[in-house]
């Protein structure tokens, strides 16, 4: 509910006017409160989805290496690195789109030759907003946490729908 700040009559989320005495709400502070569910979106970090240690390797690492670790650490992403910095991401629909079905030979490749370059990242005090917009945008489901450009977590999709289920049912 948004409060008309002229006659106080409560109005619905979303109205322009008061429904009392038709003064302008568009440029009513909206209150965390009044915001609701999407408010816990815009205002909660990162860090309380508890991003995933980040997987590693570096640039020259051979596909079948890489896919073998994700299939260890049951991961649906590794990150790329050239000593500690990411320098991109090679992900399950990275291999499933640009290997699967190619020739055998494909998986000596570096997956340099596969990966995501210059990976969208984000920072644990960004906004879960933030990321779900980033990943509907760009059509991911991985996101890398860096501290000071060095990764230090991933969240994905299923962090974040997890998250969002556990609102709704609390």
């Amino acid at each position: 509910m948004i409060i008309c700040p002229y006659c106080g009559q409560e109005n619905l989320q979303g109205n322009d006017f008061c429904e009392n005495c038709l003064h302008d709400l568009c440029h009513v502070e909206k209150t965390e409160e009044s915001l609701g569910f999407t408010s816990d979106l815009l205002m909660t970090k990162l860090k309380v989805l508890h991003p995933a240690s980040p997987i590693s390797v570096q640039a020259d690492e051979s596909l079948s290496n890489a896919i073998k670790i994700m299939q260890d650490h049951k991961f649906g992403c590794v990150l790329i690195c050239e000593g500690k910095k990411i320098v991109g991401i090679l992900s399950e629909r990275d291999i499933l789109y640009k290997v699967a079905l190619k020739e055998k030979e494909t998986c000596s490749q570096p997956v340099s030759s596969i990966m995501t370059k210059s990976p969208e990242c984000l920072k644990a005090k960004d906004k879960i907003a933030h990321a779900l917009n980033k990943m509907s945008v760009g059509g991911f489901r991985h996101i890398p946490i860096l501290n000071r450009s060095v990764p230090v977590g991933v969240i994905s999709i299923k962090d974040v729908l997890r998250y969002i289920c556990n609102l709704t049912y609390k």
